[in-house]
């Protein structure tokens, strides 16, 4: 018996080592970049407050440990970081997803953050660390979201806001959680205008005013080429943005 559990918890850390390293689409031509962890310990060194925080595609300690002791690599990308300047003062900034505890080897129940912070060669500055998790689970029991056929699944069970990755609106300066919750806007062509099918995200939206990130209300994210086709069909993407339940 206890070969079988050793032989199980073998295959559970397989598992998540194998899913650390599964490949992620890039732009042809685009380097896959490793994270650096001396500039992660830069970065969580702004976060005394968590309590051994880990990347939020880091399911568990152990596998931080591999990361940390030079065991393993950690691919960057938008599904947990992304980089730009997100304040508009030409400097780089960074907005990292950050994960605290968790029941078992996959992470679950763990705390979730997102930290923005702008980086320079004097160090780094932290411009915001915020708790969202709680933000989604409470979007999950909201009584009209749960009403609303697009959140069940085929077999009858609501379905559960989960992460989807990072976002920037440069237009509007928001620094946007996804989630996994997406919704089509569609138009049938005609003889004279082309039709179209376009897809917003559900965020959870950071916007940059006043000298500070303030998180907003969830709302949806379109891309500005979404944008784009609204307008020319006479559609506000701005009342498109707006979340509304039955």
């Amino acid at each position: 018996m206890p070969d079988r559990k050793r032989f199980n918890r073998c295959c559970a850390l397989l598992a998540t080592v194998l899913s650390l390293l599964s490949t992620q689409p890039l732009t042809a031509g685009e380097p896959r970049p490793y994270w650096d962890i001396r500039q992660f310990k830069q970065l969580t060194a702004l976060t005394p407050e968590l309590q051994h925080p880990r990347l939020l595609r880091i399911p568990n300690d152990s596998t931080r440990t591999l990361w940390e002791n030079g065991q393993m690599r950690i691919y960057e990308g938008p599904w947990d970081t992304l980089r730009g300047d997100f304040t508009g003062d030409g400097r780089e900034d960074i907005a990292v997803m950050l994960v605290v505890g968790g029941t078992d080897q996959v992470g679950t129940g763990a705390a979730q953050y997102l930290l923005i912070a702008t980086l320079n060669d004097q160090g780094s500055r932290r411009l915001l660390l915020e708790r969202f998790d709680e933000v989604l689970r409470r979007l999950d029991e909201d009584e009209a979201d749960a009403l609303h056929e697009q959140h069940r699944l085929y077999d009858g069970q609501r379905k559960r806001h989960t992460t989807a990755g990072l976002i920037f609106d440069a237009k509007r300066r928001i620094v946007g959680v996804v989630t996994s919750e997406t919704e089509r806007l569609t138009k049938a062509a005609s003889m004279s205008t082309p039709g179209y099918v376009l897809e917003k995200r559900l965020i959870v939206p950071f916007r940059w005013h006043g000298e500070a990130f303030h998180r907003e209300h969830i709302c949806w994210f379109l891309d500005p080429n979404a944008e784009d086709t609204l307008k020319a069909n006479g559609v506000d993407p701005e009342a498109e943005r707006m979340l509304r339940r039955p």
